[in-house]
């Protein structure tokens, strides 16, 4: 009885949309895990144990199915560092930090933009053509941006400027977007799952210095049992597992259909910080958020191109 149901369970777990469907969970967890990690350890050392987690993880991932790590040419080489400053020292920076002030909700739904400002530089940068739906996309997502971190009163930001907590997510947005725009010229040559392996590495490498100049790593073993299991948690979970079933469902479903499902990741954040931190939704902050996911659907819809994939 006991080897059908799990014969059956597995043959579920094979379902390609109940994969794709699992990363917004994971991917949105793992920022209400962000947000618990930021109140107790500072943002370089966090995100160090963070990236070194999920190194491990993943070279045991690739070397399980490749039984070595292939590596990298010269010229990816330099590409591939830069996407692991831009993506994982300077991203989960931004991220901790504005954490450490701000709700795992509100940096959910100011993280959601990263589609959309995507499309924006493409369109700056590469001259991509601007479609109706696109231009209608950008203001929606940066109008419900706005009402969220204002709670709905606009002109509280010229008498009183934006909250740190707030920038240094804005800051995150920028730093995934150029990360995304990297990771397009890292994976020409690399595949997308050891182009994520190697940005862990190597972000790991490149933290560690910062770490050690914030912490001395004295307080390693003063940190709680919860924020140790939020770290597995986001560096395992959020950003090992959560990238190899993502990649699965690409290739099994293509990637727009997967892009579909990664952008309900803000609502996943959102479930999960109201039920796990006990954080208050607003009606300013609903309507922020239904507008910031019709700019990102709108986005889409566009043929802009969405993330390479978060792992927040």
């Amino acid at each position: 009885m006991l080897r059908i149901f799990f014969r059956e369970i597995s043959a579920l777990w094979e379902k390609p949309y109940l994969k794709i469907s699992m990363v917004p969970l994971l991917f949105g967890i793992a920022i209400v895990s962000g947000r618990v990690i930021a109140m107790e350890i500072p943002p370089f050392t966090a995100a160090f144990l963070r990236f070194s987690f999920a190194a491990v993880s993943l070279i045991l991932i690739v070397v399980k199915r490749n039984g070595r790590i292939p590596l990298p040419e010269l010229r990816q080489l330099v590409v591939l560092l830069m996407v692991s400053i831009t993506g994982v020292v300077l991203f989960n920076y931004c991220l901790f930090s504005g954490l450490k002030t701000i709700t795992a909700s509100r940096a959910a739904v100011i993280l959601a933009l990263i589609p959309t400002v995507v499309t924006l530089f493409s369109v700056i940068l590469f001259k991509e053509q601007a479609s109706f739906l696109l231009i209608f996309g950008v203001i929606f997502a940066f109008a419900g941006a706005v009402i969220v971190i204002t709670g709905g009163r606009a002109a509280q930001i010229v008498k009183q400027g934006i909250n740190s907590g707030d920038l240094f997510i804005l800051g995150g947005v920028l730093c995934w977007a150029t990360y995304t725009l990297l990771g397009k010229a890292a994976m020409k040559d690399v595949s997308a799952l050891l182009a994520i392996t190697y940005s862990c590495i190597f972000g790991a490498l490149l933290l560690f210095i910062p770490a050690y100049l914030e912490t001395r790593f004295l307080s390693l073993f003063d940190y709680s049992l919860k924020a140790w299991l939020n770290l597995l948690n986001m560096g395992v979970v959020g950003v090992a597992f959560a990238h190899v079933l993502y990649y699965e469902g690409v290739k099994d479903l293509g990637n727009s259909k997967a892009a579909i499902f990664i952008n309900l990741e803000s609502v996943s954040a959102i479930f999960f910080g109201v039920i796990f931190l006990g954080e208050e939704i607003t009606l300013p902050f609903a309507i922020g958020t239904l507008l910031v996911l019709i700019g990102v659907f709108l986005t889409s819809r566009s043929g802009g191109d969405n993330r390479l994939v978060n792992s927040p």
